[in-house]
């Protein structure tokens, strides 16, 4: 009898975990993710093209033979690495986390001779926005120097930034309001890129943009989308001013 318990019970994980595996794999085949986007500007295209593992995001690579990777830990975006054509690094951002929400972003330049750091650390306060101040970081040590004059505020609502205020010296000088259609991002499924306050994360995608400088209207952009049977963006139309845009974008799934 206690034989006939154990085959049941190995037969029933076997089948739990067949069955979570089959889940698991049906949910990533339902997922869309971006293959490749060309943006054309001043009647020249520029191609990316992207690599996944599984959900996670891999590299994007450039028609110019750049390249961007990325570095997971775990489920969770630690690093972002940018090369020239000649796969010479010249950028990096490194990610730290606290309760799953980013902590701190760390910018290295290797571009300027000694490598010029900054880093930003995000603040997350009772009323739902995130405010972020940069700091100035040693170059030769990576000791955290004082806090450079830059710091902003995120207002967040259903995964979309609404607004962002620049502040210089603890003085407002830009806020941005953002308006969103109900279409999905072509980036909302990649894993842990939500998270990135830095690259502007959303879960829907901007269609106006309104910028002012104390209390000084600047301007306005505004985008026009097409979209695949899944809500996805195919075409994106930039900055559209008169009819025309100021460039096109357009994405492959």
């Amino acid at each position: 009898m206690k034989k006939i318990l154990c085959l049941l019970s190995v037969t029933l994980l076997l089948l739990s975990s067949c069955s979570n595996d089959k889940n698991e794999s049906s949910n990533l085949e339902e997922s869309v993710f971006v293959k490749e986007i060309a943006v054309n500007y001043n009647g020249k295209t520029i191609t990316q093209k992207f690599s996944y593992d599984k959900n996670k995001i891999k590299s994007i690579t450039f028609q110019d033979g750049e390249k961007t990777n990325y570095t997971y830990s775990d489920n969770l975006i630690t690093k972002i690495e940018d090369l020239d054509a000649n796969g010479k690094l010249f950028s990096t951002m490194e990610y730290k986390y606290s309760n799953g929400k980013i902590y701190s972003c760390l910018r290295i330049e290797y571009d300027f001779g000694p490598q010029y750091k900054n880093l930003t650390k995000y603040i997350y306060n009772e009323d739902g926005t995130v405010s972020y101040q940069i700091y100035k970081v040693n170059a030769l040590n990576g000791a955290e120097q004082e806090k450079d004059l830059i710091s902003g505020k995120l207002f967040i609502k259903d995964g979309n930034i609404v607004k962002e205020e620049y502040y210089s010296n603890s003085v407002l000088e830009i806020s941005t309001l953002y308006e969103y259609d109900n279409k999905n991002d072509s980036f909302k499924n990649i894993l842990g890129y939500n998270l990135l306050l830095n690259l502007m994360p959303s879960v829907n995608n901007i269609i106006k943009s309104t910028k002012t400088t104390k209390d000084v209207f600047i301007g306005t952009t505004i985008n026009l989308y097409e979209y695949n049977s899944k809500g996805y963006p195919t075409t994106k139309m930039v900055d559209i001013v008169n009819g025309k845009p100021f460039s096109t974008v357009k994405y492959q799934y």
